[in-house]
């Protein structure tokens, strides 16, 4: 058996880092020089557990660190979740309009979510083969905000690229 010393977490980093690549090493010798407080780490604790939809875990956690369980939304968790498997399956507009029954302003304050859900949408149907349906949908929703915020026509383009000919689509 190790040495107590050498049977760590930490000392199992050190091992890690000392075998990892010189930018990797050099970002945790720099993290080791940060010390987080309690209720920082715990923060960010809860903070993971509800972007990740633990919402049980989440209400749990908080009460043990002595934040108010009320802070966690089981509602809004929920949701969001949803709206995450409504992205991750495919089903975009599902995303979408969850999204804005969840916070009607989420668009109009970060209209590159929007662009890009409906940049996720025109590859589910580029994916589809309907060249034609996908044209289309660009043209109605993606080219509108292009217009407004030209800076995302790079993204359209190569998200376009998708659909030509000689790619099978």
């Amino acid at each position: 058996a190790l040495p107590p010393t050498q049977s760590t977490p930490v000392h199992a980093r050190k091992v890690a880092m000392s075998q990892a690549d010189p930018m990797i090493r050099d970002w945790g010798l720099r993290l080791d020089g940060v010390e987080l407080p309690k209720r920082t780490m715990d923060a960010l604790v809860l903070d993971w557990l509800v972007n990740q939809g633990h919402c049980d875990a989440a209400q749990t956690f908080a009460r043990e660190c002595g934040t108010s369980a009320d802070a966690v939304d089981a509602n809004g968790i929920t949701e969001r979740v949803a709206i995450r498997q409504a992205v991750e399956s495919g089903n975009i507009h599902t995303a979408i309009d969850a999204a804005q029954r969840l916070d009607s302003t989420i668009f109009s304050a970060n209209p590159r979510l929007l662009f890009r859900l409906h940049r996720q949408q025109l590859i589910e149907l580029i994916r589809s083969g309907d060249v034609a349906s996908s044209l289309a949908y660009a043209h109605a929703h993606l080219a509108p905000q292009v217009e407004a915020e030209a800076e995302l026509i790079g993204e359209l383009e190569e998200t376009m690229s998708e659909c030509s000919p000689g790619d099978g689509a």
